[in-house]
């Protein structure tokens, strides 16, 4: 499946257990942001679907994934969730939660 830039999309499976292969050109930081996505989930710090609790984790995952969210305007999502992830990044949480791993705080 191939996607123009600048459209949005998703995946989703209805089916347990789903695996797939994802592959985005160029990659950018896609891959710190699934590392931190699943560290996140391992330590339980998601809800059951897979959203993390934290605002600081949600903001950190947008500047990782090197795009927008549909639907709200980019200017916001730079003003909000950009500023939320330099402020993380601030704290440490990008070296707690994705260089460390899930077992650490």
């Amino acid at each position: 499946m191939r996607r123009a830039q600048f459209v949005v999309h998703e995946f989703w499976s209805e089916a347990p257990d789903t695996a797939f292969d994802h592959g985005i050109r160029p990659p950018l930081r896609h891959w710190e942001m699934f590392v931190l996505w699943r560290n996140l989930d391992a330590a339980g710090k998601t809800t059951a679907s897979r959203i993390p609790r934290d605002p600081l984790a949600s903001a950190l995952l947008w500047d990782y994934q090197d795009g927008y969210l549909g639907g709200v305007p980019a200017w916001l999502q730079r003003a909000l969730l950009g500023g939320l992830a330099r402020f993380a990044r601030f704290l440490g949480y990008r070296r707690r939660r994705l260089e460390n791993g899930p077992d650490h705080g």
